[in-house]
């Protein structure tokens, strides 16, 4: 009967010192039903934790990259770095005074509707709403004093 119970792996009851005696496992003297309970409870963590670190990694890819978007569309007009070139009068998004001139919905409009008597263009029908909330973020990201205050 002993060969019976180490291959089918049934519990015993064996002595557990004075004053009882208890289910055992054989290996190692712990409760089956304990032992198989933190298995399965560790298991389900590990995959809860592989989901939300999947889920973190592809909302993260899913946000636009404002500057990516800067460099295809504004750099042109606006320089690589944001400056801005004084023979066409852009405005140079590095100065603090020009970003406290401006709101944020004021960025945004002149990215959806182009500014009237210059060059800037219209871009509501060629960037998504959340590329051009990402326009704005990064254009504010170029202000030197916030920069400044970074260091």
């Amino acid at each position: 009967m002993k060969n019976f119970r180490e291959r089918a792996r049934i519990p015993s009851i064996k002595p557990s010192g004075p004053g009882g005696n208890q289910a055992r496992d054989y290996n190692g003297g712990v409760p089956y039903l304990m032992k198989s309970y933190f298995e399965t409870a560790s298991k389900v963590l590990w995959l809860a934790l592989g989901v939300i670190l999947l889920a973190a990694v592809g909302q993260a890819a899913d946000q636009p990259d404002g500057a990516a978007i800067f460099k295809q569309k504004c750099a042109m007009c606006h320089g690589p770095d944001g400056k801005g070139f004084a023979a066409i009068k852009t405005p140079d998004f590095t100065d603090p005074k020009i970003q406290a001139s401006v709101t944020d919905k004021q960025i945004q409009e002149t990215i959806e509707n182009g500014k009237k008597g210059t060059p800037m263009p219209p871009f509501k029908d060629k960037l998504k709403e959340d590329e051009i909330q990402a326009m704005v973020k990064y254009i504010r990201s170029l202000n030197s004093e916030k920069n400044e205050k970074k260091k």
